[in-house]
């Protein structure tokens, strides 16, 4: 499911086909896309993910990678704006790296007519239930806003994030820590 907070000047669209605009190339194999038009243009970003595995004597070694390309452009003219890199690589236990589908929205919090892109992903390479890695973005245009913390074990006290939040609205913040 796709979140959506929007004024009236941005409409969403979630697609999970893989079917991408012309001269608009994934970083690997596409998972969904979430278009929007709003005060600059259209707008598409683009949740793909890489997976690999090498043998080392009696150990496979796993390799993922999740990816965001954000294209933004008119009258068709897209072009790549920013791309969002997460890689877990060499684990030899269980390997995350994976968007939460609940956290993916756009919104236009400052009230400026330009859509802000918010996602989360977890990270980890255990062999336990200790916590994963956590990381909320908020994209606005080619800015990046990043909250990064962990996440919490039933039970216990949940972890501090870190924002990375400098030159953005207190809106940005509020709702990423609320994602």
């Amino acid at each position: 499911p796709i979140r959506v907070t929007s004024g009236p000047a941005i409409a969403v669209k979630s697609d999970s086909s893989g079917t991408l605009p012309p001269r608009v190339k994934s970083s690997g194999t596409v998972i969904r896309t979430i278009s929007w038009s709003d005060g600059k243009g259209d707008n598409i970003a683009i949740f793909s993910a890489t997976s690999t595995s090498k043998q080392k004597g009696d150990i496979t070694f796993l390799t993922r990678s999740i990816f965001v390309d954000v294209f933004a452009g008119k009258d068709g003219k897209l072009k790549k704006v920013r791309t969002i890199k997460e890689v877990v690589s060499r684990c030899e236990y269980d390997i995350s790296n994976d968007f939460l589908d609940t956290s993916v929205g756009v919104t236009d919090l400052d009230n400026n007519g330009i859509g802000e892109l918010t996602f989360a992903y977890r990270t980890a390479c255990r062999s336990d239930v200790s916590p994963a890695d956590m990381k909320v973005l908020v994209l606005e245009g080619g800015k990046k806003y990043i909250l990064r913390g962990l996440t919490s074990i039933p039970g216990e006290v949940e972890n501090d994030f870190k924002p990375d939040f400098k030159g953005a609205p207190e809106s940005f913040l509020a709702h990423a820590t609320k994602v």
